[in-house]
């Protein structure tokens, strides 16, 4: 018999499993960090459920989706990968980003699964890059199944586009950073114009008295120039002659 769901109440959580009660009989689940923080004691739960048979024991792996379970069935058929690391990738990381990952070969990302190096995580990406992404139960689509059956030269093609995005944001805000200053100082030159202009004018055709530095003569200079001398005014003659004492 093998288990793909069950409906009921949460009975118990431990550090890496629950126990589910359906009608009375308690199933005790292998389940993630990201699936134990979502749930709570006493409340009703539907988990989807990947049943592995084996020699020693029947091990019952809880999801709360079935894109989960599905990544988590897909991820062991890399040679290397077993329950325990396929979960820890699925709690390290969403369907969609695992998804990212592979389409674009960043096994850097994978690293951030506990038990996952470096070696195992460039074997998942190679094994599964290229490859359609895993169906549900019964065959039916789960998300994020166009990214992966792209070609591979248009993944290429788009990891080299998200490689540039720094880059060219870094371009960007220094363009607009000179953009600012140079507004900045043209209006500050506009302004110093505006002010200085009057002052320039006068000092250019020597209306400022006193200014020997123009060029021009001062205002008063033009004055004296222009106007007669009426600082000393000539002595009037005598209404009557005077006589010579001799």
């Amino acid at each position: 018999m093998i288990i793909g769901r069950l409906t009921g109440t949460i009975a118990a959580m431990g550090l890496d499993h629950v126990l589910i009660d359906v009608n009375g009989v308690g199933y005790v689940c292998q389940a993630g960090t990201r699936l134990l923080s979502r749930v709570h004691a006493g409340e009703n739960a539907v988990m989807h459920v990947e049943t592995k048979v084996s020699e020693a024991a029947i091990t019952l792996y809880a999801f709360g989706t079935d894109e989960e379970r599905a990544w988590f069935v897909r991820l062991q058929d890399v040679h290397g990968v077993a329950g325990k690391a396929a979960m820890a990738i699925l709690d390290a990381l969403t369907p969609a980003e695992l998804m990212d990952a592979i389409a674009l070969g960043d096994a850097k990302v994978l690293e951030r699964a506990k038990g996952v190096g470096k070696k195992l995580a460039e074997r998942i990406v190679l094994d599964l890059s290229g490859k359609a992404p895993p169906m549900g139960r019964f065959g039916r689509p789960l998300r994020g199944l166009l990214i992966l059956t792209l070609d591979r030269s248009i993944q290429h093609c788009i990891a080299a586009v998200l490689r540039t995005v720094p880059a060219l944001f870094d371009l960007l805000l220094m363009l607009l950073l000179v953009f600012v200053v140079f507004s900045a100082r043209r209006s500050g030159a506009r302004t110093q114009d505006r002010w200085l202009a009057p002052h320039s004018a006068a000092h250019a055709f020597g209306l400022v008295a006193g200014d020997s530095s123009s060029r021009f003569p001062s205002l008063e200079t033009w004055r004296t120039r222009s106007m007669p001398s009426c600082t000393t005014p000539p002595t009037p003659p005598p209404l009557y002659p005077t006589a010579r004492i001799r």
